[in-house]
């Protein structure tokens, strides 16, 4: 902290220090809103010496820290109301008097340099965030309105400096930071689990399907299920928000994997939109497309016993989402009995409180999910 000079000669601690102000006096030291006045003609002297604006100022004294300090050191504190002292927890207002240096630790200077460049583009009134530790070394969070007093626009040789102690806004939100962070970690743990665990039961499923092929064909569907499952896991890991999942990741995915369960060629084409959605919703979705995709490709294959398949998915307006699966197989015998496949897309498109429907495409089978989104 710098020394002031001249406290004897000061007048009443209780009166303005800054003559020519009248008016001011009693507002200045009444108000509860910390308040400077400053003289910052010795910076406004010293960038006109440098000679530099705009690009080729920010570029000197971002790379001169000695320059910021220097010219920090030719502001001038006149006079610092009650208010003011209380923020730096100073013992009086004569200890804000003098150098600048009072409340400034190593932080201060970034911010101050934001000052100069704002002085320097010809800004006169403007807001700057603070960092500044009082006397007693509590670190402080500051709002600064600096405005050049009416007639020193150009001298800048009395200019008021306002502020708002945030310190505890701030904390309060570094500490909400803390936690947030400290949340995803936590669930990104979580999903990495719940992953390692589909795996498992993948490889479970797989070891029991090879050393007993008589259930072969259960173990195979319940295989795939659980693959649906795992898919959906793995777009929430890949997705910014771990609440929602991208619908055309997830769907091209599914379907991929149930290609690859038949072990048949099969042409596949897609058409989705980029969506993301909840996982309360993605999750059923994505089981009854699965289960519609291995419907479609076990009995839509054509003569050449190649399957076609083609899924797409629309918005049907602002509340609904069109999902639709079309083969180029035979299409649906009459009195076809239904499968434990569809039964389960019956059930799941209840819990999404879809709409589903399949129908005979001639040629081809036609299924169709119409799911609410509001």
């Amino acid at each position: 902290m710098a020394g002031v000079e001249g406290l004897e000669s000061r007048p009443d601690p209780e009166s303005c220090l800054v003559p020519g102000l009248p008016g001011f006096g009693e507002y200045f030291l009444a108000t509860q809103t910390p308040v400077w006045i400053e003289d910052f003609s010795g910076v406004a002297l010293r960038l006109r010496e440098l000679g530099l604006s705009g690009a080729a100022l920010e570029a000197h004294l971002r790379a001169s820290p000695g320059e910021v300090r220097y010219l920090a050191s030719k502001v001038r504190v006149l006079d610092a109301n009650q208010a003011a002292a209380e923020l730096i927890e100073a013992d009086s207002r004569r200890q804000l008097v003098g150098n600048i240096a009072v409340g400034f630790d190593d932080g201060s200077y970034a911010n101050f340099l934001e000052e100069l460049l704002s002085i320097a583009s010809g800004a006169r009134r403007f807001s700057v965030d603070f960092r500044a530790r009082s006397i007693k070394g509590r670190a402080l969070r500051l709002r600064m309105e600096w405005t050049a007093a009416p007639g020193h626009e150009e001298d800048l040789a009395l200019v008021f400096v306002t502020s708002v102690d945030l310190s505890a806004l701030m904390e309060r939100d570094d500490q909400l930071r803390v936690a947030l962070e400290r949340q995803e970690a936590l669930l990104r743990e979580l999903q990495h689990r719940v992953r390692n665990t589909l795996s498992l039961v993948l490889s479970i499923l797989r070891w029991q399907r090879d050393a007993d092929p008589s259930g072969e064909a259960v173990l195979g569907s319940a295989l795939r299920r659980v693959e649906t499952l795992a898919t959906v896991q793995r777009s929430l890991g890949h997705a910014e928000d771990f609440a929602r999942v991208s619908l055309r990741d997830c769907v091209e995915a599914i379907v991929v994997s149930a290609r690859a369960a038949q072990g048949s060629p099969a042409s596949i084409e897609s058409e989705l939109p980029e969506l993301s959605l909840p996982v309360e919703t993605a999750t059923p979705l994505a089981l009854a497309v699965g289960e519609l995709a291995d419907n479609a490709l076990r009995h839509g294959k054509g003569r050449d016993g190649a399957a076609e398949l083609s899924v797409a998915a629309r918005l049907d307006g602002t509340s609904a989402l069109r999902v639709e699966l079309r083969d180029r197989g035979p299409g649906i015998a009459a009195g076809t009995p239904e499968g434990i496949g569809l039964g389960l897309v019956r059930v799941l498109a209840l819990q999404l409180k879809a709409e589903f429907r399949l129908e005979d495409a001639k040629p081809g089978a036609l299924a169709v999910l119409l799911v609410p989104l509001a």
